[in-house]
């Protein structure tokens, strides 16, 4: 009779548990690190096209438009990086754009994950909000002021 070789069954179901215990650590974790990735794409979404925007209204003021054209002329961004399929990383039904083309005569209120809005205040103060789903700061969204003039 030949010698058999090979694993025994315990050896098999050691090697199971081990690669069960693993992945019970590694897959919540390598979620979190999703969603944060995504609450960090959106932050980033809002940051530059805040730029975005100031540049339009420093061009539509250096050309000497009043505010209210200046505004128009924001609006105008949103809605051409809407229509350029801009995405929301959270893919949030019902927001299903990255940005609300509407820049609010107030501060934005808290939206879908993922999804920008911006207000211009009475001092043209612009603000833009962004909601997420891990807690930055203490808070479940992000907000960037920046002084048009």
């Amino acid at each position: 009779m030949k010698k058999q070789s090979g694993f025994t069954l315990i050896e098999l179901l050691l090697v199971l548990a081990i690669i069960g215990i693993i992945s019970a650590i590694a897959i919540p974790a390598l979620l979190g690190q999703r969603s944060r990735a995504r609450d960090k794409a959106a932050t980033q979404n809002m940051t530059g096209t805040i730029g975005d925007l100031i540049g339009s209204w420093d061009k539509a003021r250096e050309s000497g438009a009043a505010s209210a054209a200046c505004k128009t002329a924001m609006e105008a961004v949103l809605i051409a990086a809407n229509a350029r399929g801009d995405k929301n990383p959270w893919g949030t039904p019902g927001a299903l754009t990255a940005y609300d083309p509407v820049i609010a005569n107030a501060s934005p209120t808290a939206g879908p994950l993922g999804y920008v809005q911006y207000g211009l205040t009475t001092s043209n103060m612009l603000v833009g909000k962004v909601t997420v789903k891990n807690s930055i700061n203490g808070q479940l969204f992000v907000v960037k002021r920046s002084n048009l003039e």
